[in-house]
Formats: C-alpha cells, sequence, structure tokens
C-alpha cells in the first residue's frame, strides 16, 4: 500500500504554483523543526514520492526531490540567521557611527 499526500490548488488563481511550493517549503520546515518524538518521523527514501495536484496539472517529486527541498529549507534557514546577524552588526556600527558624529558636532559646537 502507497501512502499518498494530494495538495490541492484554486486551479484559476495566479499564484497556483507558487501556493505548492509554499506549502512544500513549510511541510518542510514542520518537519525539520517540528520537536516531536523521533519515533514519529517519517523517513524518505528514494521511491518514496509526493504528488501535487495544481488545476489540471499533476506534479511529482520524487524522494531525491524531497530530500534536496529539505536543504534548501535548512540553507535558507542558515542564511537567514546569517543574514539577521550582519544586519544586527551593521545597525552597531551604524549607531556607533552617529554616536561620534553627535559628539563631533557638539565638541565643534562647543568650539565656536
Amino acid at each position: 500500500m502507497t501512502d499518498v499526500l494530494t495538495l490541492c490548488g484554486c486551479p484559476f488563481a495566479v499564484n497556483a504554483g507558487l501556493t505548492a511550493t509554499v506549502w512544500m517549503n513549510e511541510i518542510t520546515q514542520f518537519r525539520d523543526s517540528c520537536n516531536i518524538s523521533p519515533d514519529w518521523t517519517i523517513n524518505i527514501g528514494e521511491k518514496d514520492k509526493i504528488e501535487l495536484n495544481i488545476g489540471n496539472e499533476t506534479v511529482e517529486l520524487g524522494g531525491d526531490q524531497l530530500r534536496d527541498l529539505a536543504q534548501e529549507a535548512a540553507m535558507d534557514h542558515i542564511k537567514s540567521d546569517e543574514q539577521k546577524a550582519d544586519q544586527d552588526e551593521e545597525q552597531k556600527l551604524n549607531d556607533t557611527i552617529n554616536q561620534v558624529e553627535s559628539i563631533t558636532a557638539d565638541a565643534t559646537k562647543n568650539e565656536f
């Protein structure tokens, strides 16, 4: 017996394909970040597949594609964390520069 997961999107929606992609990313994120017991996890093998029905079109994703999506989601998460750290560092530098400019302006104002 084969388990089948069918994700249906609104066939006439402009973003039907994007919706399916978002769903796959959400499923992958849930799988990777959910703190559930390892006994409840599902191992995806080479022969496993998911069929996505989008309008009149069916897209089939195999085990290797699902693993690629999972790796991509993990890399996106890492990149997101790195970007956040970079933004925080940039904000600290900007704050420091603003403080130095303020101190310099005050000192120059007092001299005149």
